[in-house]
């Protein structure tokens, strides 16, 4: 486990985020189709623990990790995304239409 955190946590010096794809999650959380809500769980405690963000993708085949410490997470502090940019993939914007009227 504290080898996938050391290649986690150099990546993350110098990129936003880091993915680790589910060969090498798999050494440290198998992959079984019963537990997969705990395995979910182990990761994002995982994640919390190092100070990072944990989004799984593709359920269980990619985990996307990044810093939640000094300003380098995508909300704020307040759980919103700060103002002047521009929303997540898939996250609802105001229509064009009530924004001008």
């Amino acid at each position: 486990m504290q080898l996938l955190a050391n290649r986690i946590m150099e990546r993350l010096k110098t990129r936003k985020y880091c993915i680790v794809f589910d060969n090498e999650l798999s050494r440290v959380w198998p992959c079984v189709d019963k537990e997969r809500s705990q395995r979910h769980a182990q990761i994002h405690a995982f994640a919390k623990a190092h100070g990072w963000s944990a989004t799984i993708l593709d359920p269980g085949i990619r985990v996307t990790f990044r810093n939640l410490q000094n300003g380098n997470s995508v909300n704020g502090a307040d759980g919103q995304a700060p103002a002047g940019k521009l929303k997540a993939r898939g996250e609802r914007r105001t229509p064009l239409s009530r924004v001008l009227a």
